[in-house]
C-alpha cells in the first residue's frame, strides 16, 4: 500500500485527514515558551483571541521525531511506501526536515518526500488527488507525474490587515510598516514561481481594489477563461465575512470555477495575522 503524508499546511485536520484517508502532521505554533500542535493543542480562533491579548506568536515545522516515527510506524509492513506531499520548500523548513527523517528511517528507500511547491488550498487539493489516484490504483510515478502537471495550474496571493506581521516576517521596514498602518493600506502579495517565498506585488485602498489586484495577478500567469476545471480557493484568518465577500466578487470573475472557503490554519495565521485572506487557485479537474 502506498500511505500518503502531509501536514496541516493543507488546512485539514489529523482527525479529518484519517478520515479522508491519509496522515496530516500539526505544524506548529508557539506562544512565549509553549508549543501548540495546530488543531490538536490550539485553534485557529483560540489564537486569534490570544494575539487579540496581546500574545506575539511564532511558528514551527512539527517535530522532526513524530515524523520520524509515522514512516517508521507506515514501514512496518515490508510491501508498504510512504509519499510526503510536503509545503513547498521555502517557505517552511518542513520539507528539509520531512527529507533528513526520511534519511534516518528504518527504510528511506520507500519514503518518498514530494515538494508541493505551494500551500494551503493547492496543497490541500494535490494530496486530495493523490489519495484519490492511489485509491484507484495508480502507480507512485503516475501519481507524482499529476502532481506535477497540477502544480503549472497554480497561482497563490494574499493580502493582510496588519502591518505589524509583515514586519515581524521581515516583508517591510517599521517605517513602511507605520505608513501603511497610518493609510490604511491593504498590501497584496504573492507566492513566485519556484513556490520558495511570498513577494508584495502592491498595495491597494480597499479590500475589493485588492481582488482586483489578485485577479491581475492570476491573469499573468493563467488563462483561466470562465473557470470551468478549477477551483478557487479562499482561506482565511478568522474572518470568514471577507471571505464570503471574495467568493462573491470572484465567482463573477470566474462563473464556472468551483469556490471553495477555508479557515487558514493557526501557523499560516501567526505569518497572515487576523482578518488576513489567500486566495488561491488551481485546476482540479486534469
Amino acid at each position: 500500500m502506498l500511505h500518503i503524508v502531509s501536514d496541516t499546511s493543507t488546512l485539514i485536520t489529523p482527525a479529518q485527514a484519517k478520515e479522508q484517508g491519509f496522515y496530516s502532521v500539526p505544524l506548529e505554533v508557539t506562544i512565549g515558551n509553549t508549543s501548540y500542535a495546530d488543531y490538536e493543542d490550539i485553534t485557529p480562533t483560540q489564537l486569534v483571541e490570544q494575539i487579540r491579548h496581546g500574545a506575539i506568536p511564532s511558528s514551527s515545522q512539527p517535530a522532526p521525531s513524530r515524523k520520524l516515527d509515522l514512516y517508521n510506524e507506515l514501514l512496518k509492513n515490508p510491501e508498504d511506501e510512504v509519499l510526503d506531499i510536503s509545503i513547498g520548500n521555502g517557505l517552511s523548513g518542513t520539507y528539509t526536515s520531512a527529507c533528513m527523517m526520511k534519511d534516518l528511517c528504518d527504510d528511506p528507500n520507500r519514503v518518498h518526500v514530494y515538494n508541493s511547491k505551494t500551500l494551503c488550498g493547492p496543497q490541500k487539493a494535490m494530496v486530495q488527488a493523490a489519495v484519490k489516484m492511489r485509491d484507484a490504483g495508480a502507480s507512485l510515478d503516475e501519481i507524482t507525474d499529476h502532481l506535477d502537471e497540477m502544480i503549472k495550474t497554480h497561482h497563490s496571493s494574499i493580502f493582510v490587515r496588519d502591518f505589524d506581521f509583515l514586519q515581524r516576517g521581515g516583508r517591510v521596514n517599521a517605517a513602511s510598516a507605520i505608513a501603511g498602518k497610518a493609510l490604511k493600506l491593504v498590501p497584496v502579495a504573492v507566492l513566485n514561481e519556484s513556490g520558495e517565498s511570498l513577494s508584495i506585488v502592491g498595495t491597494t485602498r480597499t479590500v475589493c481594489k485588492a481582488f482586483a489586484k489578485m485577479k491581475e495577478e492570476i491573469e499573468k500567469k493563467l488563462d483561466l477563461g470562465t473557470g470551468k476545471g478549477y477551483t478557487l480557493y479562499l482561506s482565511h484568518g478568522d474572518d470568514e465575512a471577507i471571505a464570503d465577500k471574495g467568493a462573491a466578487w470572484f465567482e463573477k470573475v470566474w462563473p464556472e470555477a468551483r469556490i471553495e472557503i477555508n479557515e487558514l490554519c493557526p501557523m499560516f495565521i501567526v505569518h497572515g495575522g487576523p482578518g488576513c485572506l489567500s486566495v488561491q487557485v488551481i485546476k482540479t479537474e486534469m
